[in-house]
């Protein structure tokens, strides 16, 4: 082996050897602070803390939920607008679908019925059928 070669060889053997006294500290770690007084953060809520309702203030709640009505309309009123005339379009194409059904079926043989009515009348008096 070269001189290089051998030193790398002898320093991963000291590696291994001493391995487990490189992982360790010197010293043992210092304690852990003690927590700080409770006392002097208790203007931070945690989320394990319970909130008195009757602490909230009424007038913010109102203009909470003022502002949060006008938002509401605003967001009701352009939906509105938007799906509005798709509906009624919708609503009247099926409107016309329905009545030109019913007057089909309905309408339309009694028209027809009453029209014969008509020409068997108008045969008997002049006695040649009607020209329409």
């Amino acid at each position: 082996m070269t001189d290089g070669a051998e030193e790398i060889v002898h320093s991963e053997t000291f590696q291994r050897r001493f391995r487990s006294f490189v992982a360790r500290p010197a010293e043992p770690p210092p304690p852990l602070p003690e927590p700080a007084d409770a006392g002097a953060e208790d203007d931070v809520p945690l989320l394990t803390d319970i909130v008195d309702a009757q602490a909230l203030d009424r007038r913010d709640v109102a203009n909470l939920l003022a502002s949060l009505r006008d938002e509401i309309d605003g967001e009701v009123s352009a939906w509105l607008a938007q799906a509005l005339p798709a509906a009624v379009s919708t609503a009247s194409q099926q409107l016309l679908d329905e009545l030109d059904g019913k007057a089909r079926h309905n309408l339309l043989p009694r028209l027809a019925a009453l029209i014969d009515a008509q020409r068997g009348e108008a045969e008997r008096i002049d006695g040649q059928p009607p020209s329409l």
